[in-house]
């Protein structure tokens, strides 16, 4: 897979906008939407310094999501006595999937550090 299909393919999976990608890693709103769309439609390569702010973004956003989620399925676990165990299941996934991905960002980190 290129690095503009897996741009895209990251951008679609976490619902991102390309302005808002764009905007995220410090374009200007003008010229936000069109340098995302040449990088995922291969007229134009990424640097590798551009590459490494979108993963920040990424990282960030799974952060922010993961800490909404819990945030709700605490809420609602005070509130919903009925629902109990269903947002305890949806917590210990949520802490799950933040683990993983963290995890998976280490080792991107790790592999890059040892490749380079």
């Amino acid at each position: 897979m290129a690095i503009g299909e897996r741009i895209r393919f990251i951008r679609n999976l976490r619902g991102m906008s390309q302005k808002f990608l764009g905007q995220s890693i410090g374009f200007s709103e003008k010229t936000a939407d069109v340098r995302i769309a040449q990088y995922e439609s291969g007229t134009r390569t990424p640097k590798d310094n551009f590459i490494d702010d979108i993963s920040k973004v990424v990282i960030i956003l799974i952060r922010a999501g993961a800490a909404c989620r819990l945030v709700f399925c605490f809420i609602r676990l005070m509130t919903a006595e009925e629902e109990a165990l269903q947002f305890k299941k949806r917590i210990r996934n949520t802490i799950l999937f933040y683990i993983a991905a963290e995890l998976a960002f280490v080792i991107k980190d790790i592999a890059i550090h040892y490749f380079s």
